[in-house]
């Protein structure tokens, strides 16, 4: 009787130890697991902060080459009031240059510097040229978009690719880039904007 009694004092010590070796188990993995859940909640807000800061800065990009290659021909302007780009392939190779500026860019079109989360070489997908001559719309293309025509009557009807109705002269362009991820992983980013070219 006092070998069962003991035997089951014993049981009793185990359980008691194994019940608190478990609930110092439980202790320590609730908060370890609560760490790595807030660690992967943090790190995917910096990567989509970093996201945002880089779709803005392209934009951003985007639009100040477009207005840099905007070069009016002053001739045109002062005879009919019409705002045209004197020279496509000019204002072409200006928006180039500008972009590559903009974005920090070397001469291969690979980021000069790690600021950014591009992560290789942008490429310029289009580069359009809406002339607006009274009603008439000229379209000059470069890369997907090349080729030249003229929509008679087509002002208010022509559309740029992004969906806008060209009402004024315009410069539209699409820009590709390679985006750097979480953990090596890489993404490829399509960034477009129409600018109108207006009177100041």
């Amino acid at each position: 009787m006092e070998y069962r009694n003991q035997t089951c004092i014993q049981c009793e010590i185990l359980k008691g130890k194994d019940m608190k070796k478990r609930k110092g188990e439980i202790d320590i993995v609730v908060p370890v697991f609560f760490m790595v859940i807030i660690s992967i909640i943090v790190i995917v807000l910096f990567q989509l902060l970093m996201f945002s800061v880089t779709r803005t800065t392209t934009e951003d990009a985007l639009v100040v080459s477009n207005l840099a290659s905007a070069l009016i021909d002053p001739i045109e302007y002062g005879k009919t009031g019409n705002m045209v780009i004197q020279n496509p392939d000019e204002a072409y190779a200006i928006y180039q240059s500008a972009l590559k500026t903009n974005l920090h860019l070397n001469d291969d079109w690979s980021p000069a510097n790690d600021e950014l989360v591009i992560g290789g070489p942008v490429q310029v997908l289009d580069y359009i040229i809406y002339n607006v001559k009274g009603q008439d719309v000229e379209i000059i293309g470069y890369e997907e978009s090349a080729g030249n025509v003229l929509i008679t009557g087509g002002l208010g009807t022509v559309t740029a690719p992004t969906g806008q109705v060209i009402e004024k002269t315009s410069i539209y362009s699409k820009i590709t880039f390679p985006v750097n991820g979480i953990q090596g992983t890489q993404v490829t980013a399509i960034k477009e904007k129409l600018v109108a070219v207006v009177e100041n």
